[in-house]
């Protein structure tokens, strides 16, 4: 990559994937029917009601809570899948942004950087929703979330510095421009004064 600056955004990228595939990663929320059975056998040979509502009470805050954590097959394919394909296109983004070579294509660096801050702002809103669905943590969300506005942050300065360099590169364009047209000028000027003088 170039710049330090740009490596470091690009580390960030790197973490934010891998963050994401380890949270996106499928659980079986599933009850398996043989537990079940055997659960249900359990209780039945049970003597003691109260050791049986007990187990009974233990088990379903059990399942209640691991229905709750994490990414069913169903919210994998809803949300899981796509924000692993955002976090991909992210650290795809900066690189392809960081490959444009600038003084000549200032604006495709540019709109790289454009699709990243997009997908990023997208991310961020899977996150949100998976939070309010209860597919992950207040907290996980919060982690996930931190480390999503890093590489916006830097995303977003990288944009910033990029658009300035870009009119400067663009100043200067038009700088050089100005001045051939006016050498051209005074060039032909000077040729019609000459050509004024020996018809004379």
């Amino acid at each position: 990559m170039g710049n330090g600056k740009d490596l470091q955004l690009a580390v960030k990228a790197r973490d934010l994937l891998i963050y994401t595939r380890r949270h996106t990663k499928p659980v079986n929320t599933d009850v398996d029917a043989r537990d079940v059975s055997k659960l249900l056998r359990r209780i039945a040979d049970m003597d003691d009601l109260s050791k049986a509502k007990e187990v009974c009470t233990v088990t379903a805050a059990a399942l209640k809570r691991r229905s709750k954590e994490g990414f069913s097959k169903v919210s994998y394919r809803d949300y899981g899948q796509d924000m692993r394909d955002i976090s991909k296109a992210i650290l795809r983004g900066i690189y392809a942004a960081n490959n444009v070579p600038f003084s000549l294509e200032p604006e495709h660096r540019i709109a790289e950087i454009d699709a990243v801050l997009n997908n990023a702002a997208l991310l961020l809103d899977y996150i949100s929703i998976c939070q309010e669905l209860e597919i992950i943590s207040v907290k996980t969300a919060g982690t996930w979330s931190s480390k999503v506005v890093d590489v916006k942050r830097m995303a977003a300065s990288w944009r910033n510095n990029s658009a300035q360099r870009a009119q400067a590169i663009q100043v200067q364009k038009q700088k050089e421009h100005d001045e051939h047209v006016a050498s051209v000028v005074l060039f032909a000027v000077e040729e019609a004064l000459k050509r004024a003088r020996k018809n004379k």
